[in-house]
Protein backbone atom coordinates (compact mmCIF):
# COMPACT_ATOMS: atom_id res chain seq x y z
CA UNK A 1 0.00 0.00 0.00
CA UNK A 2 1.17 3.54 -1.00
CA UNK A 3 2.18 6.13 1.72
CA UNK A 4 1.56 9.91 1.30
CA UNK A 5 4.61 11.92 2.56
CA UNK A 6 3.28 14.78 2.60
CA UNK A 7 2.58 16.49 5.79
CA UNK A 8 -0.88 16.01 7.09
CA UNK A 9 -3.35 19.28 7.01
CA UNK A 10 -6.00 19.68 10.17
CA UNK A 11 -9.50 19.55 9.02
CA UNK A 12 -12.84 18.97 10.74
CA UNK A 13 -12.81 15.80 12.47
CA UNK A 14 -16.25 15.94 14.11
CA UNK A 15 -17.72 13.97 11.24
CA UNK A 16 -18.13 9.98 11.69
CA UNK A 17 -17.32 7.99 8.87
CA UNK A 18 -16.37 4.06 8.71
CA UNK A 19 -17.89 2.88 5.02
CA UNK A 20 -17.48 6.09 3.02
CA UNK A 21 -13.63 5.79 2.56
CA UNK A 22 -10.82 2.60 2.39
CA UNK A 23 -11.84 -0.91 3.48
CA UNK A 24 -9.36 -0.84 6.06
CA UNK A 25 -12.06 1.64 8.47
CA UNK A 26 -14.67 -1.18 8.69
CA UNK A 27 -12.70 -4.74 8.44
CA UNK A 28 -9.42 -3.61 10.37
CA UNK A 29 -11.69 -2.10 13.23
CA UNK A 30 -14.13 -5.04 13.59
CA UNK A 31 -11.18 -7.92 12.75
CA UNK A 32 -10.01 -6.40 16.16
CA UNK A 33 -13.20 -6.67 18.09
CA UNK A 34 -13.79 -9.83 16.91
CA UNK A 35 -10.64 -11.07 18.03
CA UNK A 36 -11.34 -10.40 21.41
CA UNK A 37 -15.04 -11.77 21.12
CA UNK A 38 -13.67 -14.87 19.51
CA UNK A 39 -10.78 -15.45 21.62
CA UNK A 40 -13.11 -14.68 24.77
CA UNK A 41 -15.26 -17.44 23.63
CA UNK A 42 -13.04 -19.71 23.39
CA UNK A 43 -11.76 -19.14 27.01
CA UNK A 44 -15.17 -19.23 28.05
CA UNK A 45 -15.23 -22.88 26.55
CA UNK A 46 -12.22 -23.82 28.23
CA UNK A 47 -13.21 -22.89 32.09
CA UNK A 48 -15.85 -25.51 31.12
CA UNK A 49 -18.84 -23.08 30.63
CA UNK A 50 -21.26 -24.18 27.63
CA UNK A 51 -20.37 -22.99 23.98
CA UNK A 52 -22.70 -21.79 21.53
CA UNK A 53 -21.24 -23.36 19.18
CA UNK A 54 -21.29 -27.18 20.45
CA UNK A 55 -20.20 -30.30 19.70
CA UNK A 56 -23.10 -31.30 17.98
CA UNK A 57 -21.31 -31.29 14.68
CA UNK A 58 -18.16 -29.29 15.03
CA UNK A 59 -15.73 -29.51 18.15
CA UNK A 60 -14.72 -25.87 20.12
CA UNK A 61 -10.99 -26.25 18.44
CA UNK A 62 -12.13 -26.25 15.12
CA UNK A 63 -14.47 -23.47 15.73
CA UNK A 64 -11.86 -21.62 17.62
CA UNK A 65 -9.27 -22.46 14.78
CA UNK A 66 -11.78 -21.54 12.01
CA UNK A 67 -12.90 -18.44 13.75
CA UNK A 68 -9.91 -16.61 13.91
CA UNK A 69 -8.67 -17.68 10.47
CA UNK A 70 -12.03 -16.91 8.78
CA UNK A 71 -13.34 -14.18 11.15
CA UNK A 72 -10.23 -12.42 12.33
CA UNK A 73 -8.03 -12.77 9.97
CA UNK A 74 -10.51 -12.89 6.49
CA UNK A 75 -11.41 -9.08 8.34
CA UNK A 76 -7.64 -7.85 8.27
CA UNK A 77 -7.05 -9.65 4.52
CA UNK A 78 -10.47 -7.78 3.44
CA UNK A 79 -8.93 -4.58 5.15
CA UNK A 80 -5.85 -4.86 3.20
CA UNK A 81 -6.88 -6.18 -0.01
CA UNK A 82 -9.46 -3.45 -0.52
CA UNK A 83 -6.99 -0.73 0.64
CA UNK A 84 -4.03 -1.75 -1.50
CA UNK A 85 -5.67 -2.77 -4.50
CA UNK A 86 -6.67 0.88 -5.71
CA UNK A 87 -2.96 1.75 -4.49
CA UNK A 88 -2.09 -0.32 -7.01
CA UNK A 89 -4.39 0.09 -10.09
CA UNK A 90 -5.82 3.26 -9.49
CA UNK A 91 -8.99 2.10 -9.88
CA UNK A 92 -11.41 4.17 -7.33
CA UNK A 93 -11.96 2.88 -3.84
CA UNK A 94 -15.45 0.61 -3.10
CA UNK A 95 -18.43 2.58 -3.21
CA UNK A 96 -20.04 2.81 0.41
CA UNK A 97 -23.09 0.42 -0.48
CA UNK A 98 -20.61 -2.52 -2.25
CA UNK A 99 -18.38 -2.10 1.12
CA UNK A 100 -21.47 -2.71 3.20
CA UNK A 101 -22.78 -5.60 1.27
CA UNK A 102 -19.42 -6.85 1.49
CA UNK A 103 -19.38 -6.30 5.48
CA UNK A 104 -22.80 -7.91 5.65
CA UNK A 105 -21.77 -11.07 3.89
CA UNK A 106 -18.72 -11.48 6.87
CA UNK A 107 -20.99 -10.67 9.42
CA UNK A 108 -23.36 -13.10 8.35
CA UNK A 109 -20.90 -15.88 8.66
CA UNK A 110 -19.74 -14.95 11.96
CA UNK A 111 -23.45 -14.55 13.20
CA UNK A 112 -24.05 -18.05 11.69
CA UNK A 113 -20.85 -19.52 13.22
CA UNK A 114 -22.61 -18.73 17.01
CA UNK A 115 -25.77 -20.36 15.94
CA UNK A 116 -25.08 -23.63 14.83
CA UNK A 117 -27.17 -25.53 17.35
CA UNK A 118 -30.17 -23.89 15.29
CA UNK A 119 -29.38 -23.64 11.69
CA UNK A 120 -29.04 -26.20 8.90
CA UNK A 121 -25.60 -26.93 8.51
CA UNK A 122 -25.85 -25.93 5.26
CA UNK A 123 -27.25 -22.95 6.20
CA UNK A 124 -23.84 -21.96 8.10
CA UNK A 125 -21.71 -23.01 5.18
CA UNK A 126 -23.63 -20.81 2.70
CA UNK A 127 -23.50 -17.66 4.90
CA UNK A 128 -20.00 -18.41 5.86
CA UNK A 129 -18.42 -19.37 2.41
CA UNK A 130 -20.08 -15.97 0.55
CA UNK A 131 -17.50 -13.45 1.63
CA UNK A 132 -14.08 -14.82 0.27
CA UNK A 133 -15.21 -15.09 -3.27
CA UNK A 134 -16.99 -11.97 -3.42
CA UNK A 135 -13.74 -10.32 -1.95
CA UNK A 136 -11.84 -12.23 -4.77
CA UNK A 137 -14.25 -10.75 -7.08
CA UNK A 138 -14.56 -7.27 -6.13
CA UNK A 139 -10.17 -6.74 -5.41
CA UNK A 140 -9.68 -9.50 -8.50
CA UNK A 141 -11.77 -7.27 -11.53
CA UNK A 142 -9.59 -4.16 -10.95
CA UNK A 143 -6.51 -5.96 -11.25
CA UNK A 144 -7.23 -8.06 -14.04
CA UNK A 145 -8.63 -5.29 -16.09
CA UNK A 146 -5.61 -3.23 -15.52
CA UNK A 147 -3.60 -6.28 -16.79
CA UNK A 148 -1.67 -6.28 -13.09
CA UNK A 149 -1.44 -10.40 -13.32
CA UNK A 150 1.00 -10.72 -10.60
CA UNK A 151 -1.47 -9.56 -8.24
CA UNK A 152 -3.91 -12.20 -9.14
CA UNK A 153 -1.90 -14.61 -6.84
CA UNK A 154 -4.27 -13.08 -4.01
CA UNK A 155 -6.82 -14.26 -5.67
CA UNK A 156 -5.67 -17.54 -6.28
CA UNK A 157 -5.48 -17.53 -2.17
CA UNK A 158 -8.92 -16.26 -1.86
CA UNK A 159 -9.91 -19.17 -3.37
CA UNK A 160 -7.52 -21.88 -2.41
CA UNK A 161 -8.78 -20.58 1.59
CA UNK A 162 -12.63 -21.12 -0.03
CA UNK A 163 -11.55 -24.84 -0.75
CA UNK A 164 -10.28 -25.07 2.72
CA UNK A 165 -12.93 -23.66 4.07
CA UNK A 166 -15.54 -25.72 2.35
CA UNK A 167 -13.99 -29.12 3.35
CA UNK A 168 -14.55 -27.71 7.07
CA UNK A 169 -18.18 -26.90 6.41
CA UNK A 170 -18.56 -30.38 4.34
CA UNK A 171 -16.94 -32.46 7.38
CA UNK A 172 -19.63 -30.59 9.63
CA UNK A 173 -22.49 -31.91 6.90
CA UNK A 174 -21.40 -35.11 6.91
CA UNK A 175 -20.71 -35.12 10.69
CA UNK A 176 -17.11 -36.61 10.64
CA UNK A 177 -13.67 -34.55 12.10
CA UNK A 178 -11.11 -35.48 9.84
CA UNK A 179 -11.62 -33.61 6.80
CA UNK A 180 -12.18 -30.15 9.31
CA UNK A 181 -9.04 -31.43 10.48
CA UNK A 182 -7.33 -30.83 7.43
CA UNK A 183 -9.15 -27.82 6.09
CA UNK A 184 -8.08 -25.95 9.46
CA UNK A 185 -4.55 -26.93 8.63
CA UNK A 186 -4.80 -25.66 4.74
CA UNK A 187 -6.44 -22.49 6.11
CA UNK A 188 -3.61 -21.60 8.19
CA UNK A 189 -0.99 -22.82 5.47
CA UNK A 190 -2.98 -20.04 3.55
CA UNK A 191 -3.03 -17.14 5.17
CA UNK A 192 0.65 -18.33 6.29
CA UNK A 193 1.08 -18.21 2.55
CA UNK A 194 -0.08 -14.65 2.36
CA UNK A 195 2.31 -13.54 5.02
CA UNK A 196 5.00 -15.30 2.87
CA UNK A 197 3.82 -12.63 0.29
CA UNK A 198 2.66 -9.74 1.60
CA UNK A 199 5.74 -9.57 3.91
CA UNK A 200 7.97 -10.11 1.37
CA UNK A 201 6.76 -6.86 -0.31
CA UNK A 202 6.05 -4.53 2.18
CA UNK A 203 8.35 -4.71 5.03
CA UNK A 204 11.59 -4.54 2.59
CA UNK A 205 10.12 -1.40 1.05
CA UNK A 206 9.19 -0.02 4.29
CA UNK A 207 12.44 -0.56 5.66
CA UNK A 208 14.14 0.56 2.81
CA UNK A 209 12.18 3.97 3.57
CA UNK A 210 13.57 4.33 6.79
CA UNK A 211 17.00 3.37 6.17
CA UNK A 212 17.57 6.12 3.49
CA UNK A 213 15.75 8.68 6.10
CA UNK A 214 18.60 7.73 8.16
CA UNK A 215 21.43 6.73 6.59
CA UNK A 216 20.99 7.97 2.96
CA UNK A 217 21.71 4.64 1.27
CA UNK A 218 19.83 1.74 3.17
CA UNK A 219 22.19 -1.23 1.37
CA UNK A 220 19.52 -3.42 2.04
CA UNK A 221 19.62 -7.07 0.40
CA UNK A 222 16.45 -8.56 -0.90
CA UNK A 223 17.44 -10.55 -3.97
CA UNK A 224 14.20 -11.26 -6.23
CA UNK A 225 15.29 -14.80 -7.13
CA UNK A 226 15.10 -15.72 -3.03
CA UNK A 227 11.93 -14.00 -3.15
CA UNK A 228 10.21 -15.85 -5.58
CA UNK A 229 12.10 -19.64 -4.64
CA UNK A 230 10.62 -18.74 -1.17
CA UNK A 231 7.33 -18.23 -2.40
CA UNK A 232 7.39 -21.49 -4.50
CA UNK A 233 8.58 -23.24 -1.80
CA UNK A 234 6.10 -22.24 0.36
CA UNK A 235 3.13 -23.39 -2.31
CA UNK A 236 4.59 -26.69 -2.53
CA UNK A 237 4.82 -27.06 1.35
CA UNK A 238 0.45 -26.39 0.92
CA UNK A 239 0.31 -28.62 -1.70
CA UNK A 240 2.49 -31.51 0.25
CA UNK A 241 0.16 -30.73 3.23
CA UNK A 242 -2.66 -31.35 1.20
CA UNK A 243 -1.45 -34.55 -0.51
CA UNK A 244 1.24 -36.28 2.01
CA UNK A 245 1.01 -34.27 5.60
CA UNK A 246 2.94 -35.11 8.22
CA UNK A 247 5.33 -36.67 5.84
CA UNK A 248 9.11 -36.57 5.49
CA UNK A 249 7.93 -34.79 2.43
CA UNK A 250 5.95 -32.39 3.73
CA UNK A 251 8.35 -31.98 6.88
CA UNK A 252 11.29 -31.11 4.37
CA UNK A 253 9.71 -28.42 2.38
CA UNK A 254 7.84 -26.81 5.55
CA UNK A 255 12.22 -26.91 6.83
CA UNK A 256 13.31 -25.43 3.84
CA UNK A 257 11.05 -22.54 3.93
CA UNK A 258 11.20 -21.28 7.01
CA UNK A 259 15.03 -21.28 6.37
CA UNK A 260 14.00 -19.39 3.43
CA UNK A 261 11.61 -16.78 5.27
CA UNK A 262 14.93 -16.34 7.80
CA UNK A 263 17.28 -15.77 4.96
CA UNK A 264 15.22 -13.02 3.49
CA UNK A 265 15.02 -11.80 6.95
CA UNK A 266 18.88 -11.46 7.53
CA UNK A 267 18.39 -9.29 4.88
CA UNK A 268 16.41 -6.58 5.85
CA UNK A 269 18.33 -4.61 8.45
CA UNK A 270 15.86 -5.37 10.78
CA UNK A 271 18.24 -4.26 13.59
CA UNK A 272 18.76 -0.83 11.97
CA UNK A 273 15.00 -0.36 12.75
CA UNK A 274 14.65 -1.02 16.58
CA UNK A 275 14.19 2.41 16.80
CA UNK A 276 10.75 2.60 14.85
CA UNK A 277 8.22 0.03 16.28
CA UNK A 278 5.98 0.50 13.07
CA UNK A 279 8.76 -1.26 11.35
CA UNK A 280 10.08 -3.89 13.64
CA UNK A 281 6.90 -5.58 14.20
CA UNK A 282 6.69 -6.49 10.66
CA UNK A 283 10.34 -7.97 10.87
CA UNK A 284 9.15 -9.55 14.53
CA UNK A 285 6.57 -11.31 12.65
CA UNK A 286 8.29 -12.72 9.41
CA UNK A 287 11.05 -13.93 12.50
CA UNK A 288 7.99 -15.91 14.29
CA UNK A 289 7.29 -16.90 10.38
CA UNK A 290 10.85 -18.93 10.08
CA UNK A 291 10.65 -19.94 13.35
CA UNK A 292 6.75 -21.22 13.19
CA UNK A 293 7.80 -23.07 9.38
CA UNK A 294 10.70 -24.61 10.82
CA UNK A 295 9.20 -26.12 13.87
CA UNK A 296 6.22 -26.91 11.45
CA UNK A 297 8.77 -29.25 9.39
CA UNK A 298 10.94 -30.79 12.19
CA UNK A 299 7.71 -31.56 13.74
CA UNK A 300 7.21 -34.36 11.32
CA UNK A 301 11.07 -35.63 11.91
CA UNK A 302 10.89 -35.61 15.86
CA UNK A 303 8.36 -36.78 18.02
CA UNK A 304 9.47 -34.14 20.78
CA UNK A 305 8.49 -31.50 18.83
CA UNK A 306 4.59 -30.74 19.64
CA UNK A 307 2.79 -29.84 15.98
CA UNK A 308 0.81 -27.20 17.97
CA UNK A 309 4.09 -25.63 18.67
CA UNK A 310 4.18 -24.75 14.99
CA UNK A 311 0.74 -23.75 14.96
CA UNK A 312 0.55 -21.54 17.42
CA UNK A 313 4.24 -20.01 16.55
CA UNK A 314 2.30 -19.09 13.03
CA UNK A 315 -0.72 -18.36 14.23
CA UNK A 316 -0.33 -16.21 17.49
CA UNK A 317 2.90 -15.02 16.09
CA UNK A 318 3.54 -14.92 12.83
CA UNK A 319 0.10 -13.75 11.89
CA UNK A 320 -0.83 -11.85 14.82
CA UNK A 321 2.34 -9.78 14.34
CA UNK A 322 1.83 -9.24 10.76
CA UNK A 323 -1.65 -8.27 11.17
CA UNK A 324 -1.56 -6.37 13.48
CA UNK A 325 1.27 -4.41 12.45
CA UNK A 326 -0.23 -3.66 8.99
CA UNK A 327 -3.51 -2.63 10.62
CA UNK A 328 -1.77 -0.08 12.72
CA UNK A 329 0.69 1.21 9.90
CA UNK A 330 -2.26 1.45 7.46
CA UNK A 331 -4.75 2.88 9.66
CA UNK A 332 -2.25 5.67 10.21
CA UNK A 333 -0.63 6.11 7.05
CA UNK A 334 -4.52 5.86 5.01
CA UNK A 335 -6.07 8.63 7.24
CA UNK A 336 -3.44 11.28 6.68
CA UNK A 337 -1.63 10.68 9.67
CA UNK A 338 2.26 10.99 10.57
CA UNK A 339 3.84 7.07 10.42
CA UNK A 340 4.97 6.99 14.22
CA UNK A 341 4.01 4.52 17.00
CA UNK A 342 2.84 6.19 20.15
CA UNK A 343 4.12 4.92 23.57
CA UNK A 344 0.97 2.47 23.69
CA UNK A 345 0.90 1.15 20.88
CA UNK A 346 4.41 0.01 20.90
CA UNK A 347 2.85 -1.80 24.27
CA UNK A 348 0.46 -3.12 22.15
CA UNK A 349 2.98 -4.63 20.14
CA UNK A 350 5.00 -6.41 22.99
CA UNK A 351 2.32 -7.34 24.87
CA UNK A 352 1.11 -9.85 21.61
CA UNK A 353 4.21 -11.02 21.24
CA UNK A 354 4.92 -11.92 24.61
CA UNK A 355 1.17 -13.50 24.67
CA UNK A 356 2.41 -15.62 21.45
CA UNK A 357 5.91 -16.39 23.54
CA UNK A 358 3.88 -17.80 26.61
CA UNK A 359 1.58 -19.84 24.09
CA UNK A 360 4.37 -21.59 22.45
CA UNK A 361 6.18 -22.20 25.65
CA UNK A 362 3.73 -23.91 27.53
CA UNK A 363 2.51 -26.43 24.67
CA UNK A 364 6.33 -28.33 25.72
CA UNK A 365 4.38 -28.91 29.32
CA UNK A 366 0.69 -28.83 28.48
CA UNK A 367 0.61 -31.27 31.68
CA UNK A 368 2.17 -29.03 34.25
CA UNK A 369 0.64 -26.05 32.59
CA UNK A 370 -2.48 -26.68 30.57
CA UNK A 371 -5.04 -24.40 30.24
CA UNK A 372 -3.79 -21.60 33.00
CA UNK A 373 -1.47 -20.98 30.32
CA UNK A 374 -3.73 -21.29 27.51
CA UNK A 375 -5.48 -18.37 29.41
CA UNK A 376 -2.82 -16.30 30.43
CA UNK A 377 -1.42 -16.04 27.15
CA UNK A 378 -4.64 -15.62 25.46
CA UNK A 379 -5.20 -12.73 27.92
CA UNK A 380 -2.19 -10.90 27.40
CA UNK A 381 -2.39 -11.31 23.56
CA UNK A 382 -6.02 -10.03 23.69
CA UNK A 383 -4.47 -6.82 25.79
CA UNK A 384 -2.44 -5.77 22.39
CA UNK A 385 -6.07 -5.68 20.98
CA UNK A 386 -7.92 -3.72 23.53
CA UNK A 387 -5.06 -1.00 22.71
CA UNK A 388 -5.68 -1.18 19.02
CA UNK A 389 -9.36 -0.51 19.69
CA UNK A 390 -9.11 2.05 22.35
CA UNK A 391 -6.07 4.24 19.93
CA UNK A 392 -7.84 3.15 16.52
CA UNK A 393 -11.58 3.19 16.33
CA UNK A 394 -11.19 7.53 16.60
CA UNK A 395 -8.90 7.34 13.57
CA UNK A 396 -10.93 4.60 11.86
CA UNK A 397 -14.57 6.06 12.70
CA UNK A 398 -13.37 9.64 11.55
CA UNK A 399 -12.45 11.39 7.81
CA UNK A 400 -8.91 11.63 7.32
CA UNK A 401 -7.29 14.47 8.51
CA UNK A 402 -5.61 16.11 5.81
CA UNK A 403 -9.21 16.60 3.70
CA UNK A 404 -8.50 13.93 1.23
CA UNK A 405 -11.25 11.26 0.55
CA UNK A 406 -10.55 7.60 1.98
Amino acid sequence: MSESSEPPRPTETRRWILFGGYGLRPFFLCAAVYALVALGAWLHRLSGADFGASPIWVSPAIWHGHEMLFGYAGAVIAGFMLTAVPSWTGAPILKPGALFLLFLLWLAGRLALWQVDFLSPWVVAAADMAFLPALALLAGAPVWQRRMYRNLVFVAVLLFLTGANAMIHMDAIRGELDLAATGLRLSLDGVVLLVVIVGGRVIPAFTTNVLRRKFGEPDLRNPPNLGKLAIVTTVAMVLADAVVPETAVAGALAVAAGVLALLRLSGWRGFQCRDDPLIWILHVGYLWLGIGLLLKGLSDFAPDIPPTAAIHALATGAIGSMTLGVMSRAALGHTGRVLAASPLLTLAYFLLNIGAMIRVAGVWQPDIYGVDTIILSAGVWSAAFVLFIVLFAPILLRPRIDGRPG
